[in-house]
Parts: structure tokens; C-alpha cells; sequence
């Protein structure tokens, strides 16, 4: 009962025909990271997060910084830095290539979007813990109600 995480063209490739990056916060919930110009034509995809235009990129700069360590692949960011620049090479240092992208999000040119809602999942994951438990119970419940028998251990009648 895990949630679905809908894919999107374009999303994840390199080169020119890229349209994003999914990119998994601190906490593991996927954002999608494009160009303004790229946003998919979803009716069902959230408005784009606006906390990252406020306090001159600071928020921008603390997603990226703690990006989930597992969840996503190692050279991401320098993917995400040619998607930025529409470059072929990588950023020359880290510091470059994490300021690039922290101001495409700040200067609006690039926009981040969370794919699932953290509490319609949280709601979902605790509708499903209390389905398990109530499984359990009844099925405890279950093994306490003698079964039937077939009368060979009942006591003869006089």
C-alpha cells in the first residue's frame, strides 16, 4: 500500500531532451526539480514549493545541501548542474555547482515540486498499521474459540 510515484517524460535523462530530476530530501520524499518551462501539464501535480524563493535562497540552499544520502544517485547534482546551465561539463568545484542551483531555485528560473504529499502518507502508512493490528487481533481471536469436533472425544451418552 505504498505510495506510486508517477513518472514523467523527459525526467531523468541527460542531454538535451531532459525535462527534471526527482530528487529525494533528508526524509525521503521525491521532489520533482525542473525548469520552469518544463513542468509537466499535470492536473494533479501540487503547485511548485514557494519556501524556496524566501530568506534569499536559504531553504533552497538547506534542501539541496541535505539531500537523502541513499536515495539518490552520487552524480545527481552534477546532473542537475547541466540541467541548470545547459551545460556539457560538470560545475569546476562543489561550492559552484551547489550555489548554481540554489539560485536557479531562488531566481525562479527552476522550480521544485513534492511528488507525494508527506501527510496523505503518513495517514496512509497508519491506516495500514491499524489494518495489520486489527488482522492480528481477530486472527488471535480465532485460535481461542474451540474448534468443532467430530464427537469421538465426547463422553458416551448412558
Amino acid at each position: 500500500m505504498d505510495f506510486e510515484l508517477k513518472e514523467y517524460p523527459y525526467v531523468g535523462l541527460s542531454g538535451p531532451l531532459c525535462h527534471g530530476y526527482v530528487l529525494y530530501c533528508k526524509f525521503g520524499l521525491p521532489h520533482l526539480f525542473c525548469k520552469v518551462e518544463h513542468i509537466p501539464n499535470d492536473p494533479a501535480l501540487p503547485l511548485p514549493m514557494a519556501e524556496m524563493t524566501i530568506v534569499t535562497g536559504y531553504y533552497a540552499e538547506r534542501f539541496i545541501d541535505k539531500l537523502h544520502p541513499w536515495l539518490n544517485p552520487p552524480d545527481l547534482l552534477n546532473n542537475v548542474y547541466r540541467y541548470v546551465t545547459n551545460s556539457v561539463t560538470g560545475a569546476n568545484s562543489e561550492k559552484q555547482r551547489y550555489q548554481t542551483i540554489v539560485d536557479a531555485l531562488y531566481y525562479e528560473r527552476c522550480v521544485l515540486i513534492q511528488l507525494v504529499d508527506p501527510l496523505a502518507l503518513a495517514r496512509e502508512r497508519r491506516a495500514l498499521k491499524q489494518h495489520q493490528k486489527s488482522e492480528k487481533t481477530q486472527s488471535a481471536a480465532l485460535d481461542k474459540i474451540p474448534g468443532r469436533t467430530s464427537g469421538a472425544d465426547l463422553p458416551a451418552s448412558p
